[in-house]
């Protein structure tokens, strides 16, 4: 009813199909809406791609800290999307990005929203192109501790999904807040 040309589809091929099922006439039905609706593949539980961060290591209270995130896909993978996280631990004084690497061509987009997210849009990342994605002006936490650079992936028409291994950034310091008293008299 949806006129869909499955004629790529053969009998045993796994495909995913986003739609409502249902049973109707005693059999199980999958209803979609568009053609964009059924794709090659199992759906994907976790983004795809992998990240590194440098600096890796960054004293407690560094100020001004230009943290660099590489992105690649795997294999054959385009990904059109991404978001990275900044950890809450850090604080970000002025909200500044830059975009880099032949996975970022002309017409992407980086936005910032919620004051601790990055979103970028109209990518380009695969294996070969690499997308580098600088974060300036970042301040590191005043106590020492393991910090959390979320990245999450999509390819075209995929929701965003964290990747399997987030960068991190080992902060040295103190294992504990400072604490200061004052003497009263």
């Amino acid at each position: 009813t949806t006129e869909i040309d499955v004629s790529g589809c053969a009998e045993g091929d796994t495909i995913t199909a986003i739609g409502a099922g249902s049973v109707y006439s005693t059999s199980y039905q999958m209803l979609t809406g568009y053609h964009e609706d059924i794709y090659e593949g199992q759906p994907t539980t976790e983004g795809i791609g992998y990240a590194t961060i440098s600096p890796a290591t960054v004293k407690a209270m560094a100020q001004d800290v230009t943290e660099t995130i590489t992105v690649w896909s795997d294999d054959s993978i385009t990904l059109t999307d991404l978001s990275v996280d900044i950890p809450n631990s850090w604080t970000w004084s002025e909200q500044e990005v830059q975009l880099s690497g032949s996975g970022f061509p002309q017409g992407t987009t980086a936005e910032i929203t919620g004051g601790r997210n990055i979103r970028i849009r109209n990518a380009a990342v695969t294996d070969a192109d690499q997308g580098i994605v600088a974060i300036l002006n970042l301040n590191a936490p005043e106590v020492g501790e393991v910090s959390v650079f979320r990245v999450k992936t999509a390819s075209a028409g995929q929701s965003l999904k964290e990747i399997s291994v987030s960068p991190r950034v080992t902060v040295q310091g103190l294992d504990k807040a400072k604490l200061s008293i004052e003497p009263r008299i």
